[in-house]
């Protein structure tokens, strides 16, 4: 199959799969995949995530780069805010999730669980969470129980709204991360409601469990 097939009907694909309009289009960099979306080009880093209580690679958490029309950097929260302006975050998010995880396959195989962030905005608003993500997923045969959606947990005040999203997530197969606990207002008790796969701690506690005993020995604990 030659790269410019390949990427005609990645196009496709995306677009009918993601309800897309002709407004984006792929490139391909070597073996990286880029999207070209809202006046913004998206491109993917992985950053690999390490079980320290057995020293062995969990996987990978999926990054955004993004980069305006004059090859500037724009950071991930603004990029979002981009789309959210233009009334596109849906498509966006959605658009990213893909985009990392057509990346991570080119990874080759056995690197593991793959990580990846949902806007907070989506999880109140949009319903039947993770079904249109899952039809990609399926598209490209990887099973959702190899994929972990992170939630930043402070981000979400209305509980109810938080709950019946993880569940909805889960009832696909997929794993929930709670990522940055410990940041701001990180509640305790609903961490437990919520009972995560993954607990991913701020790096504030992690800092200061170097050096306060209790707090390590705590955070080990808590970690089992």
């Amino acid at each position: 199959m030659s790269a410019l097939y390949r990427l005609n009907a990645l196009q496709k694909e995306l677009r009918d799969s993601l309800n897309l309009a002709d407004d984006y289009r792929l490139e391909i960099h070597g073996e990286a995949i880029r999207a070209n979306f809202i006046g913004l080009h998206l491109s993917s880093v992985f950053q690999p995530i390490v079980d320290l209580r057995k020293n062995i690679p969990l996987g990978y958490e999926a990054l955004l780069r993004a980069q305006d029309k004059k090859s500037i950097s724009v950071a991930p929260p603004a990029a979002f805010h981009q789309a959210e302006v233009a009334e596109r975050l849906v498509k966006f998010d959605r658009l990213c999730r893909t985009l990392h995880t057509l990346n991570f396959l080119n990874m080759g195989p056995g690197n593991g669980l793959l990580f990846l962030n949902v806007h907070p905005e989506l999880l109140i608003t949009v319903n039947s969470h993770g079904r249109v993500f899952e039809h990609v997923l399926h598209q490209h045969d990887v099973a959702t129980r190899h994929v972990v959606i992170e939630i930043h947990e402070g981000a979400v005040s209305d509980e109810k709204l938080l709950a019946a999203a993880i569940s909805n997530y889960r009832e696909r197969g997929y794993k929930i991360a709670i990522d940055d606990f410990g940041k701001e207002h990180s509640n305790l008790e609903r961490l437990w409601t919520l009972t995560p796969e993954y607990v991913k701690l701020d790096g504030a506690i992690i800092e200061q469990a170097m050096v306060n005993t209790k707090l390590r020995v705590y955070c080990q604990n808590w970690s089992k």
